[in-house]
């Protein structure tokens, strides 16, 4: 049997991110290190701290783990609204809502857990029931995309997302390149290389998401 030879490994699913990493450490091929992609968007937890500690600047949240509609109530009332709630692993921006108002609340919170549960949805077999609530901000939605290897941050563009209608983050279209101004694009391509530094990315592709606050 003849064998075959593997250079490198890499996947297009976000829930198996860590898995795959691991496998490519196993076979001591190219891959992204095991703990950097736990710092990804793998545990949206974990890369929120590693950013606010490596400096970036990061909107104010909480946890909360096991929701139920009393505590999630408790902490949301407490955290103050507007807010973001969303699980700390998920994809696609499923479970992924701003609460505004009281008033809706039980409802609110009935749509999130059940969009969360994890016999409905294959991307959530990994998520251990925590949620973070953050600080809403409002702004235009960007990204910068592309691959960093061997430490070298090869930027391929920035998009720029048209947001469908509050309370859902549904992206409706793109621009392609984004519409900004060239020393605002210049702000969001110099953050993204500060936060593959902080969260230590390399060989792998890079997909990041910001928010262009006041």
């Amino acid at each position: 049997r003849k064998e075959k030879k593997f250079d490198a490994v890499g996947t297009f699913y976000e829930h198996v991110v860590v898995q795959t990493a691991l496998l490519g450490q196993s076979l001591n091929v190219v891959h992204l290190n095991p703990g950097a992609a736990k710092r990804s968007s793998s545990n949206k937890l974990l890369m929120r701290e590693t950013c606010r500690n490596g400096g970036i600047p990061t909107p104010k949240f909480i946890t909360v783990e096991n929701p139920t509609t009393d505590n999630l109530k408790e902490k949301l009332s407490g955290f103050g609204l507007p807010a973001v709630i969303k699980p700390i692993f998920g994809s696609q921006s499923y479970g992924v809502k701003k609460i505004e108002s009281e008033k809706t609340l039980d409802e609110d919170i009935s749509e999130i857990i059940n969009l969360t549960n994890q016999n409905k949805k294959e991307v959530f077999k990994n998520f251990n029931g925590t949620f973070l609530i953050e600080e809403y901000m409002s702004g235009k939605v960007v990204s910068v995309d592309g691959i960093v290897q061997d430490k070298k941050i090869n930027i391929a563009g920035m998009v720029e997302f048209v947001m469908g209608k509050e309370p859902h983050f549904t992206q409706e279209a793109n621009y392609i390149p984004a519409l900004l101004e060239k020393n605002l694009e210049n702000e969001c391509l110099e953050m993204a290389r500060k936060i593959i530094e902080v969260l230590g990315f390399d060989n792998c592709g890079f997909h990041s998401e910001m928010r262009i606050t006041k």
